[in-house]
């Protein structure tokens, strides 16, 4: 996922930093993904989740990328986003 934003992320929290100030100006079709993929990746677990659930509250609701996508492994353990996840799966179900 790191790829849509380019390699100067890697490791910068600052260029996470710049991807969530775009966002927040409108500068991205789908940004609560991806910058909650940028920010899972450098240790933000926080702002991650976060960002998630922004993207929840604006329709997401793919079960599969939450579950599957490599760059929200560090997140998986994390009591937020197991009970995010459970909302999803919730939501997706009826």
């Amino acid at each position: 996922m790191l790829e849509v934003f380019g390699n100067p992320l890697r490791g910068s929290k600052s260029g996470v930093d710049s991807r969530a100030a775009r966002h927040e100006r409108g500068a991205d079709a789908r940004p609560d993904c991806n910058v909650a993929c940028a920010y899972a990746r450098i240790g933000e677990f926080d702002q991650a989740i976060d960002c998630l659930e922004q993207s929840i509250a604006s329709g997401m609701k793919q079960v599969e990328w939450f579950e599957n996508d490599p760059d929200l492994e560090p997140l998986r353990e994390h009591g937020r986003y197991k009970a995010l996840l459970k909302k999803v799966r919730a939501d997706s179900e009826g």
